[in-house]
């Protein structure tokens, strides 16, 4: 069976999850800022452990030492997808280093469950490289480009307000967490958001970014413009770099990416698990 870690031990198990670290996640976890489960077969010599984040998971070590391998699937089995359909998910995504994990996912950690293997790309921008163009400069008329503050969020005649609330918690636990620790842009037309960008994981001088255009104002550069207008941001705030994560199959996402002055780090695999059929 997995063991569950305190906030204190997590350093006994960092080493497995070294080359997951272009995830922010795992030191957003590791300092207390990210609201996660840590467990692991053995609290002073670990072959596995994971990190149980929402609905996302972070699997590190042996997936050859068969004892730890069966841990891990009783407990995703018998804890982890519970509680998950409990809160209405029907999907897992698994993130894991190395990439034999892959097997083991699909034949002895969830026998039976519809796994998707699908590849992800991780982008980085360098805030340390010079601006070629002020965002804030550069949006259309008749819209606005506004930082994400106690202001904005206080503005409940905004329509998609409720959205994006939801999504300022989506690793925070709160509102006023994300305005504490956080920050982001959004385009407001005639009182409507219409498309934001947030920053998430963010620990020490990195962090990720999270975006979504509505989908009436898609393909018009609009995420392109709020990227900027985060980087922008970001090196006033001394963070040093900027991570993206998407599909390899959301080809619009990786060209935003690129066009917004992030450069290509690397693919990775994942597994999609359908845990509600």
């Amino acid at each position: 069976m997995l063991i569950e870690l305190d906030l204190p031990a997590f350093c006994v198990v960092s080493p497995l999850f070294e080359a997951l670290r272009i995830h922010l996640a795992i030191d957003s976890v590791m300092n207390g800022a990210t609201p996660a489960r840590l467990f692991t077969d053995d609290a002073t010599s670990p072959n596995c452990a994971l990190i149980w984040y929402g609905h996302r998971i972070l699997l590190a070590g042996d997936p050859d030492h068969q004892s730890s391998s069966a841990a891990a699937a009783d407990f995703i089995a018998s804890v982890v997808i519970p509680h998950e359909l409990g809160r209405g998910n029907h999907w897992l995504s698994l993130y894991y280093e190395p990439d034999q994990w892959a097997e083991s996912i699909e034949h002895d950690l969830l026998p039976g469950k519809s796994c998707h293997r699908a590849l992800r790309q991780y982008y980085a921008c360098d805030t340390r490289l010079p601006d070629t163009v002020d965002a804030f400069s550069e949006v259309p008329a008749g819209m606005s480009l506004q930082r994400v503050d106690a202001k904005l969020v206080g503005n409940h005649a905004l329509i998609n307000l409720d959205t994006l609330k939801e999504e300022m918690c989506s690793e925070r636990p709160s509102v006023d967490n994300f305005l504490a620790r956080s920050f982001g842009v959004c385009l407001i037309q005639n009182s409507e958001l219409i498309g934001w960008c947030l920053s998430e994981y963010n620990s020490a001088d990195r962090c990720e970014i999270g975006i979504e255009t509505r989908e009436p104002f898609q393909r018009r550069g609009l995420g392109t413009l709020m990227t900027r207008a985060m980087v922008q941001i970001a090196r006033s705030a001394s963070i040093r770099e900027v991570g993206w994560h998407c599909w390899a199959s959301n080809v619009a996402s990786g060209k935003t990416a690129l066009k917004a002055g992030f450069h290509h780090v690397c693919n990775y695999q994942s597994h999609l698990i359908r845990i509600k059929e």
